[in-house]
């Protein structure tokens, strides 16, 4: 290649990303109680941030587990590597099962009812634990984390739910 075609090419990769920025695909993991199958994998050429709805618990597990033998598993790590932000909207039924590592570690962001779900790993959590976290988001903690007073007050001033687990494995057996 020459330099001109280098610099063509490069020029339509820089076009196909700014294209790509701020665009939103939301999909359906399932419908009416039935799976839905997996979309393409072109798609993230398109889009850089995706929202999965109706999931079921085992999309979780199975993503938690790597089980790329799932085609959704499969079609979310791909994502991931293309640097797409990947958001899973769940139900409430469904946060439970959040793999405690999945919540505070992983690369994708968790949602219910349009807010962000969050998690920290503190034990003591304080006021600039929970600074960054934006008003009326959800904010899940273990029954061995307990919150300063100062942390408490700013909790209430930015309307965050806190919903208390009972320990980091829930049913994963960590």
């Amino acid at each position: 290649m020459n330099d001109e075609e280098i610099n063509r090419l490069v020029q339509m990769i820089a076009s196909k990303l700014t294209s790509r920025k701020d665009q939103h695909l939301t999909v359906n993991h399932q419908e009416q109680f039935e799976l839905v199958a997996a979309p393409s994998k072109s798609l993230f050429l398109n889009y850089d941030h995706v929202s999965v709805k109706n999931i079921q618990v085992s999309l979780i597990k199975d993503l938690y587990e790597f089980r790329t033998t799932n085609p959704w598993v499969e079609w979310l790590l791909t994502g991931l590597s293309y640097q797409v932000s990947i958001e899973l909207d769940i139900n409430q039924a469904v946060m439970p099962f959040i793999p405690w590592k999945m919540l505070t570690r992983w690369p994708v962001t968790f949602k219910h009812g349009g807010n962000k779900i969050y998690g920290c790993e503190s034990l003591h959590l304080k006021r600039e634990d929970i600074w960054d976290i934006p008003d009326q988001s959800i904010l899940i903690k273990t029954n061995q984390q307990k919150l300063t007073s100062e942390a408490q007050e700013l909790a209430v001033k930015k309307d965050l739910q806190l919903i208390e687990r009972v320990d980091q494995s829930c049913i994963w057996g960590e």
